[in-house]
This record gives C-alpha cells, structure tokens and sequence, in this order.
C-alpha cells in the first residue's frame, strides 16, 4: 500500500511531462505547412516588411513629439537672433531722427565749417537760421513730410535776411511745392513774422534765379523725398523685427527654454557688433568714400549730390552725418552689448542649474 502511494507523484509527473510534450509538438505542427518546413514568408516578401516598417519609422520616429519640440525650438532660436539683429542695427535710426538730436548735431557741424573753412560756410544765411532750417528738412524727411511747411521755412529764412522774390522764382515755387494759391500769402506771412524781429546785415535784395543757395530745389525735393520714403521702410522693418522678437522671446521663456533664449540674444549680439565694427572701420579710414558708396547703393538714381554752398548742404554739412551716425553707431554698440549680456546670463545660469 504504501509502495502505490509513494508512486502516485512519479506517474503523475510523467503524466504532466508527457502533455508538456504534446503541446509542443501541436505548437510544431501549426508552425509547419505538413511536409516538415516552417511557413515563413520568402526574402522578398521580408524586404518588403522591412523596407516598410524602416520608412514608417522614418516618417514617425518613436520619439516625434519630442523632436517636434526641439525643431521647434531650434527655429525659434534661429528666427530670434535674425530678427533682433535686424532691431539691433535698426534701433539707432529712431534716436538720430529725435528733432531735438538733429538740431544739436546741426548746430555743431555748422560752427565746426564755420571755423574750418569760412569759403565753404553759406554766407547768405545765420547759424540759427540754417539750424531751424535742418529741424525742418528733418521734419520733411523723417516727419510730417509737409510740403508747404517746408516751403514756408525757406521763406523765412530769406524774409530774415531782407530778400525780396520776383515773380519768375515765385512761379518756380508754386510749381515746385504745388502751392500756387497759397504762394503769395505765405510769402506775406513770412515777411511780417521775421522783418520785425531781425535786424537786417544788409540792404534788401531781390532773388531772380532759383537758386539751390537760397531754396530746395526741385532735385533735392526729389532725393529728400526718397530719403522719406527710405526711412518709412526702415521704421516698419524695425518695428516688425521688434514685434517678432518680442513674441519670440515669450515663446521660449514661457516654454522654459533658456537656453535657445540665451543662445540667441548673445549670437545677435556678437552679430551686431560685428557688422557695426565693419562699417566704423570703413568710415574711420574715408568717411566721404563710405558716404558716397552708402548714397550710390541706396540711391541708385544719382539725384544725391549738391554743391557745398547750397542750402541743403549748409543746414546738413558732412559733419553732421558724420555725428549722426556716431550717435547711431553707439546706440546700436550699446544695445547690442546688453543684448549680449543678457544672453550670458542666461546660458550661464542654466549650466550652473
């Protein structure tokens, strides 16, 4: 009795390896096609799969939403540094078109030429007038663009000095500014507002010509309008770049990327000083030939050169682009460098974290 209970366990273990050995055996043959060989598919048919699954891994990698993010970023990061490099070199244009800049850096240049050269200096007008007469050609060309405003300022100027105005440079006038009803009233005007506040250098004079040393002519009106139209494409890409940075720079802050942050501000930086060292070193050596070269690509139609004595000359000398655009220069330098600044900031205090 006890010898058939003690192999009970072995018959059953045989028992449970013997259905183990069937199972397997029906696992065989569902693998197999009856005549011994496995029912797997052909090469071409596992290059196909292969090629397929290899291109759908491609098109949609397991980790795509995460690289999704990083382009993302990435691109942001790209379009920032462009676009504030943009507003960098732009922003300078806003301090030099501030009336009271133009008038101080007029005043300079002027006494600068007077004392300098005294037979290049427009003796037919006074240091203030030609000064007044610089915030208005900046008025025209950067402001209100106001035609009669101008005319009227040049008026002015020469009632101040006691000079009279013949009919046929009355008629040139009207035709020029497109003022033939208001041209006699504004000179009238202009006569009682100045003649009893200027004492008078010299005898009264009569203008028979229209000439460039007492008015804007025609060709200047042509180039200052130009100038104009120049500095409103100028202000609206700075205030693109700007708006385009602005949400740029929310974007990756916001989304807790400091670093694509700080990466583009410092390479916007580094760009802006670069281009601006290029173009101080290139003035530095002949501010004329870089003016020059600067008027003939922006102003290829060549209506930009004036004699030294006429009056757009006089009001704005050299000099006073020459102040300008140091005033520009450092203006952007100084941007830029903070720029910079912030960038490093950044980028460091990410790898300390």
């Amino acid at each position: 009795m006890a010898d058939d209970q003690r192999m009970q366990p072995d018959e059953r273990a045989e028992e449970r390896t013997e259905e183990r050995v069937e199972q397997v055996t029906e696992q065989v043959a569902e693998h197999t096609n009856g005549h011994g060989t496995e029912r797997f598919p052909d090469s071409t048919q596992q290059t196909e799969r292969a090629t397929e699954k290899t291109e759908h891994t491609s098109k949609f990698p397991a980790s795509h939403p995460k690289t999704a993010r990083i382009y993302l970023f990435k691109t942001a990061h790209i379009l920032l540094s462009i676009s504030l490099c943009i507003f960098l070199l732009t922003c300078g244009l806003f301090v030099c078109m501030n009336p009271h800049v133009t008038r101080a850096c007029s005043r300079a240049s002027i006494e600068k030429v007077a004392a300098k050269d005294a037979i290049q200096h427009n003796r037919m007008f006074t240091q203030y007038e030609l000064v007044y007469m610089a915030g208005e050609l900046r008025d025209y060309s950067f402001g209100a663009h106001n035609k009669k405003r101008l005319l009227y300022a040049q008026l002015k100027i020469n009632a101040a000095q006691g000079r009279n105005i013949n009919a046929k440079v009355r008629s040139a006038l009207a035709d020029t500014y497109n003022t033939h009803k208001a041209i006699k009233s504004m000179i009238k005007h202009a006569n009682a507002s100045f003649r009893k506040h200027t004492i008078m250098q010299q005898a009264p004079a009569t203008i028979t010509k229209f000439d460039e040393r007492f008015f804007i002519t025609q060709a200047a009106l042509t180039h200052l309008d130009d100038v104009y139209a120049l500095g409103v494409i100028a202000r609206n890409v700075s205030i693109a770049s700007a708006v385009v940075s602005l949400a740029l720079v929310a974007l990756l802050f916001f989304m807790n990327q400091r670093v694509y942050l700080g990466r583009a501000l410092k390479h916007a930086g580094i760009v802006t000083l670069v281009l601006l060292a290029c173009g101080i070193l290139a003035s530095l050596f002949n501010f004329t030939d870089f003016f020059t070269q600067f008027h003939e690509v922006l102003f290829p139609q060549g209506n930009w050169s004036f004699s030294a004595d006429s009056l757009l000359i006089s009001a704005l000398p050299e000099a006073f682009w020459q102040k300008l655009a140091l005033i520009w220069g450092t203006t952007s330098a100084l941007s830029a460098i903070v720029c910079f600044l912030l960038g490093f900031a950044l980028t460091r205090r990410r790898k300390q974290l």
